[in-house]
């Protein structure tokens, strides 16, 4: 099983899928706002130009999860933020393996822990925190970011794409 140089598992999925996961959910959360599960599916699918992950049904959430896990793993031990804040179900709620995965990493699995990730998640996003300096991913080699800063606009999709 390939790795990428911070030591993220590929699982066969990749590496490209991941990062067009990330320019989603930065643009997100510049935004400001959440994106709903089959929503993220959609615009992945359509920005990847292939199907990545299913965009409804039982597969859905399973697919999409391991991608959000990986991505989660590597922002929060790069940056200290969680991306996967984002996104939610129908209800407006992040989904049961969300509040599995706060907790592995030792943070209570709370809507108020919720709320403050998320929150974390758009200042960073909007340049509040200066950790986004080198918010690429994924590191290109040997666990280093590119020297480049934030992208706006660009490959972030608008609201409704």
């Amino acid at each position: 099983m390939s790795t990428t140089p911070t030591g993220l598992s590929l699982r066969g999925l990749p590496i490209d899928s991941k990062k067009l996961l990330w320019e989603i959910l930065k643009g997100v959360g510049k935004e400001g706002r959440t994106v709903t599960y089959g929503e993220l599916a959609r615009r992945l699918n359509l920005k990847a130009g292939r199907r990545v992950v299913p965009e409804r049904g039982p597969g859905l959430g399973k697919e999409l999860g391991k991608l959000l896990r990986e991505l989660c793993r590597w922002s929060y031990k790069e940056y200290g933020v969680l991306p996967g804040s984002t996104v939610v179900k129908q209800d407006g709620k992040p989904g049961k393996g969300y509040f599995k995965f706060l907790s592995s990493l030792g943070i209570p699995p709370t809507e108020q822990s919720w709320q403050s990730e998320l929150n974390r998640f758009f200042n960073f996003c909007r340049g509040g925190n200066g950790n986004n300096t080198y918010a690429d991913y994924p590191p290109d080699s040997g666990g280093h970011l590119p020297d480049k800063g934030f992208k706006e606009g660009g490959n972030e999709e608008g609201r409704g794409s």
